[in-house]
């Protein structure tokens, strides 16, 4: 198992997000208007949302790890595209070369 506290390299997938909500306390500064705010990290996993409660001092880190795991991301789909378009290369002279043997 990786630690976090360790893991200055780690990616994480999903999104960076604040909830905004109420407490219930009659007295409390929410009951104004002035909602409690707490930064989360939305994923989806076995396709229902789940959310992390973080720390302010999480944010930062967390916000990174999202870009390496975009960065990644966009580098993994770079090579999935140059890979299709090799295939359809290899597809087409196979092809050619077949007719022309006719």
């Amino acid at each position: 198992m990786v630690s976090w506290e360790e893991g200055q390299g780690l990616v994480l997938r999903g999104s960076l997000t604040v909830l905004r909500r109420r407490c219930g306390n009659a007295g409390c500064h929410c009951a104004r208007g002035e909602l409690h705010e707490t930064p989360v990290l939305s994923y989806k996993q076995g396709g229902k949302t789940k959310m992390l409660s973080l720390t302010a001092g999480d944010v930062g880190p967390v916000s990174a790890a999202l870009a390496r795991y975009r960065e990644a991301a966009g580098a993994l789909e770079a090579q999935a595209e140059a890979a299709r378009e090799a295939l359809r290369a290899h597809l087409e002279a196979a092809r050619a070369a077949a007719k022309a043997a006719r």
